[in-house]
């Protein structure tokens, strides 16, 4: 049975639209699950001779990884990310790999913050007793 023009045309319409209902649900429910967190803060950090510093805590609003752009620094350094349980809290190492920095670097950074049960990240650096760092970071990305 051949379908009239009209007839074909409706059942594309009809397609196209539920098409288009599912996939703005799906959207909604992306948006919903994770948020976002993912503003980048500039941090401009030094040590004064113990070989490692912090940036101040930012809220860690979900699961995902953290990110650096490392936009200076005095020779490469270690980053990780650390937990803390309120805003400049005490600092807790929860699982985040140390990753080898330097000048020029961006990148994803794992860690378990979040997952953990802690509400605030720092970017932890160390390295030479004098070790600075520049850049932006943000604890959670897309």
């Amino acid at each position: 049975m051949r379908l009239k023009r009209s007839e074909f045309l409706m059942r594309k319409f009809f397609s196209v639209l539920i098409c288009a209902l599912f996939a703005g649900a799906l959207m909604a429910s992306a948006t919903s699950a994770y948020a976002n967190n993912h503003q980048d803060k500039y941090y401009a950090v030094s040590s004064s001779g113990h070989g490692y510093t912090w940036t101040p805590s930012e809220k860690k609003t979900d699961t995902t990884s953290s990110w650096n752009n490392c936009t200076g620094c005095n020779g490469t350094h270690n980053a990780e990310i650390a937990a803390q349980s309120s805003y400049n809290g005490k600092v807790h190492f929860v699982g985040s790999p140390k990753y080898a920095w330097w000048t020029g670097k961006t990148g994803y950074m794992y860690n378990n913050v979040k997952e953990r049960g802690y509400n605030y990240a720092t970017l932890w650096i160390s390295g030479s007793p004098y070790v600075s760092a520049q850049g932006l970071w943000s604890p959670d990305s897309v």
